[in-house]
């Protein structure tokens, strides 16, 4: 893996693949037709091959003189070089990362932040010269942040480096560039040898069983700071809002009706609607890898709460009968009234103004 890993990584460049076919010239065809022969990995070798043959769709092929020299190969990362961070995730799949990255000269180390999104990709990079003396109190400060809603942890360097394989995966897969000076970096970093998710040991201790009565509630879930901000967006639950506005209104106009029995079911069937198919999967990363960033903080029963509800998930159960999913819908549903509500007495604030 770490043979391709790097040959992509210095062939490609931000946005290589369309810019050789933007180019239309036989050396950029030569580029695409080493890069589809070089790399094992699946998604960059189509669309090199893609881009390759819509060339020779216009008569533009790789000339015998034009085909690019040996591959240098970017040399792999020492451990020693590279320390990392990572967040837990926040409600819409996006976590933080920074590496520091020693200078092989001695002098200041470079400090990389990498805003990431487990739908997305890599979607932010900012990049910083800073001393050793500098980084450990500000590795300090971001860590003392946990009870504000920041949990972040030291990890090891080769986790580090299979989430940034994970998360660049998914820009090529969108065929969405990563942000100027990623691959320039990726040399410095080097290639991972592990899946990231051989370093999360997502169980608890007792392997579950008695304990886990004092963890199921997804209500407590979402009180902790780190998972309150957890929501679907307010437009992905318009289908079933108002249905759930009529139900809340029934609650208060007649009690004796089974109106939560009816809110439950629309929630359960919002879940059913939103949480399907890769989107489960990704709940589970989500779940487990902010339990994992808890753990390594300490914070063991909060971990277990967030690795019991991704163990659910991992269920053959359907998704509504998950109460982490419904709960998550059902909250998302009251956010979104809430909204509606907001914008309708500013709404009439603003009629009441317009008319004095």
């Amino acid at each position: 893996m770490t043979d391709n890993m790097t040959t992509a990584a210095s062939l490609e460049g931000a946005g290589n693949i369309e810019r050789w076919l933007a180019e239309a010239t036989p050396e950029a065809a030569a580029h695409l037709n080493a890069l589809a022969g070089s790399t094992v990995i699946k998604e960059t070798r189509k669309a090199a091959k893609r881009a390759l043959y819509l060339l020779r769709q216009r008569g533009i092929v790789p000339g015998k003189g034009d085909l690019p020299a040996a591959i240098e190969q970017p040399t792999t990362a020492h451990e020693e070089d590279l320390r990392a961070w990572a967040s837990a995730y926040d409600g819409a799949g996006n976590r933080l990362l920074l590496l520091v990255l020693k200078s092989p000269d001695g002098g200041a180390s470079t400090v990389a932040q990498i805003l990431a999104n487990d739908e997305l990709g890599i979607r932010d990079l900012s990049l910083e010269r800073k001393r050793l003396r500098e980084i450990e109190p500000l590795m300090t400060q971001l860590e003392e942040r946990i009870d504000g809603g920041l949990a972040i942890a030291e990890i090891e360097p080769e986790y580090a480096r299979a989430l940034l394989d994970r998360f660049r995966t998914v820009n090529l897969k969108r065929r969405k560039t990563t942000p100027a000076g990623f691959v320039d970096l990726l040399p410095r970093i080097g290639a991972p040898s592990q899946t990231a998710g051989s370093f999360v040991q997502n169980e608890s201790g007792d392997g579950g069983g008695a304990a886990d009565s004092e963890v199921q509630d997804p209500a407590d879930l979402f009180k902790l700071t780190w998972f309150e901000p957890w929501f679907f967006a307010a437009e992905d639950v318009t289908p079933w809002l108002e249905r759930w506005i009529e139900a809340s209104a029934e609650i208060i106009v007649s009690p004796d009706q089974d109106s939560e029995a009816i809110q439950q079911s629309i929630a359960r069937e919002a879940a059913e609607g939103l949480i399907a198919g890769r989107l489960r999967g990704l709940y589970i990363t989500r779940l487990e890898e902010s339990g994992d960033i808890l753990r390594r903080r300490g914070r063991e029963t909060e971990a277990r709460q967030a690795f019991f509800h991704a163990r659910a998930l991992k269920s053959d159960a359907p998704i509504g009968d998950i109460p982490f999913a419904v709960a998550l819908a059902a909250r998302t549903l009251e956010a979104a009234v809430e909204m509606v509500a907001a914008a309708q007495r500013k709404q009439a604030g603003e009629a009441a103004a317009a008319g004095e």
